[in-house]
C-alpha cells in the first residue's frame, strides 16, 4: 500500500455510492408498460453515462417519437423522487470509506447525472451529504453526459484541485473513459446493472473493486 495518490475524490451516485439500480429497473418497467411497451433490450446499458436529459431525448427518438424529452423528465420524477428520499440506501462501505477520505483531509465531490432535487434528499437522510465540499451534476454542464468528462472537470474546477489530482468512482464505461478522457485516476466500483462492461472498465481504470471498503487495498490512511 502507498499514500493516497489523489487531493480530491469525485464520487458518481446510481450504482457507486448509491445502490438504486433496481429503483431504475422497476421504473423503466412501469414506465414503458404506461406506454404499451417491454422494456427494449440493453436499454439500461445503452442509457448508461448520458445526462438525464440526454436518457429522455434518446428514449424519445428511438422509441416514443410522440412524446416529448421533458414529459419523460416529468414522469420518471413522479416515479423516482420518493424511492431516493425514503428507501434507495447506500452500498455496502460507502460511508465508511468517505468518513476516511474526509480525516485524510481528501476533498470529495458528487459527480452525478441525476437532478439536485432527487440526490439531495436522499444523501441528507444517508447522513453523508455534509462530507461532501461540492454537488456537481450534468444539470450544471448543459445536460452533456460523462463520456466528455464536463462534469468532472466542472467539480475539479469548483474544488481548485488540477484533474491530475482527482480520482473519479464510476460503475459505468462512459465515466470510466470519460474521466481518463480529462487526465484523472478512475476507479471502477463494480455494479451488477454494468457487468457486461465490467472487462472493459477494468482495462482503463486504475483500480476495480467490489465494495468501496476495498479501497484501502490501494493506499493508507491517515487516521
Amino acid at each position: 500500500m502507498g499514500k493516497i495518490p489523489f487531493r480530491a475524490a469525485l464520487f458518481d451516485l446510481d450504482g457507486t455510492l448509491l445502490d438504486s439500480m433496481n429503483v431504475w429497473k422497476r421504473v423503466d418497467e412501469i414506465f414503458f408498460a404506461d406506454h404499451g411497451m417491454a422494456v427494449p433490450e440493453d436499454y439500461g446499458r445503452k442509457v448508461a453515462g448520458m445526462s438525464y436529459r440526454e436518457t429522455a431525448e434518446f428514449t424519445v427518438a428511438e422509441y416514443l417519437p410522440g412524446e416529448t424529452a421533458q414529459g419523460l423528465l416529468d414522469e420518471w420524477s413522479r416515479l423516482s423522487l420518493r424511492e431516493y428520499a425514503e428507501r434507495v440506501p447506500l452500498k455496502p462501505g460507502a460511508a465508511d470509506y468517505l468518513h476516511m477520505l474526509r480525516r485524510a483531509g481528501v476533498r470529495l465531490a458528487v459527480t452525478t447525472a441525476l437532478p439536485p432535487s432527487m440526490y439531495e434528499p436522499c444523501l441528507k437522510r444517508l447522513g453523508v451529504f455534509a462530507l461532501f465540499d461540492e454537488l456537481c451534476s450534468t444539470e450544471h454542464t448543459g445536460g452533456r453526459g460523462k463520456a466528455g468528462g464536463e462534469v468532472y472537470l466542472l467539480a475539479a474546477r469548483r474544488l481548485n484541485v488540477p484533474p491530475e489530482d482527482c480520482a473519479v468512482f464510476e460503475d459505468v464505461l462512459a465515466g470510466v473513459a470519460g474521466a481518463k478522457r480529462v487526465g484523472m485516476r478512475a476507479y471502477c466500483v463494480r455494479d451488477a446493472h454494468s457487468e457486461k462492461d465490467f472487462p472493459a472498465m477494468a482495462a482503463l481504470a486504475d483500480g476495480c473493486v467490489d465494495t468501496l471498503d476495498q479501497m484501502r487495498a490501494y493506499h493508507d490512511f491517515v487516521e
